[in-house]
């Protein structure tokens, strides 16, 4: 290193650009072994020409001895092993007692005083037969007057290594980024309809901090204590008759719960404040035409007569025909334009908004936004693309031509305790998304670009929009943690049918969660590279 920091060294370009005065040295293992040694080594001789070590990151470090703090709880016969290979390592070692170079804490051993370092980081994992060993070197560190700061990075139930083995684990994409990393920090834009603009709203809009009002592990628990209110089950024998009366004299549902819930979560907050971008699509049912309220649209024009409060757009895109009443408000701009709204769930025009989002995307690539430079309108290969399904009861197939030919109104309306009409232009708004968008990328090659996780298989109570009992809910949750355990599947171009995926890769969809959330970590990365805040 010396010898690279002069101008006569032999890496010209580290000569001219990398500043010795802050070198960082770390290892995994046995090489966090070595980059001890080497810190030490640092703090013992003048380095010379500048160079001074800023930081040592010591990942698992492979210190052996018999003095360890949780030798009681390692495997004694992989301390056999390990204690046994020292010697073929390092021939004429006195042992891992007492050989500074594999215990570095032993009597006799050079004082951590010396580690040539301002700071220090230990990883340690829970699991990991050496985690002892670790804990006994920071406590040591600590102990022995050294100067420098040191912090302890540890993963519960991980065991040695374990970020090689399993890069893209929950622990490691914490540890990369962060407790606080929240989903508004990785994409350009969420889209969501009816639950799913709910859902949206609740992962983009901010709190007093400028951080999201809820973190994506918090979302269970808002349905799970809310639902049941939003959708009061009626009881007992009359309970079915109630509701059907019910739902043919008005909604069956007033709403009320859930307009006070999302005032008091949303306050006043508008859709210019997201903190991405959004898009929430709701239908219009006085001017017969979608009404798409898309942050990208609103930003630049702050005081846009589409800049609705976050509220009053979860209200309507969550309005779902026969369930819950068309929500009615005004829009006033500074120059007191006033744009009248009478909106219905956007389920009815985009219950899949996939599409939409992809085309907010192609706008502003079109209109030259720098985030998405160079990215040309009809780049598909370049996006990245998660869809989310909130499930389907297709297995149950329970509607067929036979008896369909003899309904009249009230039959389309309501039969057997569900809708067949709203059920009949969700479902095919949603699947003929997929199956373009599938079909797509595809054509470019870039199907493993584009992810659709969705359940066709929900039967009976499962599959019902407002069946909001708390043994309901904890079964949906389970359906959902299930399909994280499936293949990764693909929309069926002919029958429209969720079929798995043929590819090499074979993974299921928790795994290509977890290599999407890799992506866009390096994706965040870069982009805070390149412009940095």
């Amino acid at each position: 290193m010396g010898g690279m920091a002069i101008t006569t060294g032999e890496e010209p370009w580290l000569t001219a650009h990398a500043d010795f005065g802050r070198v960082h040295v770390g290892g995994e293992s046995a090489g966090a072994n070595i980059a001890h040694h080497a810190a030490m080594r640092a703090g013992a001789e003048e380095l010379g020409h500048g160079v001074k070590v800023n930081s040592l990151v010591l990942i698992h470090p492979y210190f052996l001895g018999g003095d360890s703090s949780e030798s009681d709880e390692m495997g004694m016969a992989l301390m056999r092993e390990l204690v046994r290979l020292w010697p073929v390592v390092c021939p004429g070692t006195s042992g891992c007692d007492d050989d500074p170079w594999i215990n570095p804490m032993a009597d006799g051993a050079p004082s951590l005083a010396v580690l040539g370092c301002r700071r220090a980081l230990v990883c340690i994992g829970g699991k990991d037969a050496m985690r002892g060993r670790g804990k006994l070197y920071c406590e040591k560190l600590k102990e022995c007057g050294w100067q420098g700061e040191l912090e302890i990075w540890g993963a519960d139930g991980q065991g040695h290594g374990f970020h090689l083995l399993s890069p893209t684990s929950h622990e490691m994409g914490n540890k990369l980024d962060g407790e606080e990393a929240r989903i508004a920090d990785y994409f350009d834009v969420i889209a969501g309809t009816s639950t799913g603009g709910l859902v949206t709203a609740m992962l983009a809009a901010p709190n007093k901090k400028r951080r999201p009002l809820f973190a994506a592990k918090d979302i269970k628990a808002f349905y799970m204590n809310h639902a049941p209110k939003i959708f009061p089950q009626l009881r007992g024998p009359f309970g079915r008759m109630m509701r059907i009366f019910r739902s043919m004299s008005g909604p069956s549902y007033d709403g009320k719960h859930l307009h006070e819930v999302l005032r008091e979560k949303l306050g006043s907050t508008r859709l210019h404040q997201t903190l991405t971008n959004v898009v929430i699509p709701t239908f219009d049912i006085k001017r017969l035409q979608p009404t798409i309220f898309s942050s990208y649209e609103v930003k630049k024009k702050k005081n846009n007569t589409m800049d609705a409060l976050l509220s009053d757009i979860c209200i309507s895109t969550t309005a779902a025909p026969t369930y819950l009443p068309a929500h009615f408000f005004r829009t006033e701009d500074c120059h007191g334009n006033i744009k009248e709204f009478n909106l219905i769930d956007g389920g009815v025009a985009a219950n899949n908004p996939a599409l939409i989002a992809i085309g907010e995307v192609s706008k502003q690539i079109f209109k030259k936004n720098p985030d998405f430079f160079p990215i040309k309108p009809m780049d598909y290969g370049r996006f990245l693309v998660i869809s989310l399904g909130t499930g389907s009861p297709k297995i149950e197939a329970k509607y067929n031509a036979e008896k369909a030919k003899s309904w009249g109104l009230l039959d389309w309306l309501l039969v057997g305790g569900s809708t067949p009409l709203v059920d009949i232009f969700t479902q095919a708004s949603a699947d003929m998304v997929d199956i373009h968008i599938a079909a797509v990328f595809k054509v470019l090659h870039s199907e493993e670009s584009y992810l659709r996780i969705q359940d066709d298989t929900l039967q009976g109570t499962l599959a019902s929009i407002d069946v909001a009992t708390r043994d309901n809910l904890e079964k949906l949750a389970n359906v959902g943690e299930m399909l994280l355990k499936k293949t990764v599947s693909r929309a069926n171009l002919e029958t429209g049918q969720m079929v798995p995926a043929c590819n090499d890769l074979e993974m299921t969809n928790g795994e290509a969660l977890k290599r999407f959330a890799k992506l866009l970590s390096d994706e965040k990365r870069i982009r805070e590279a390149r412009s940095p805040k």
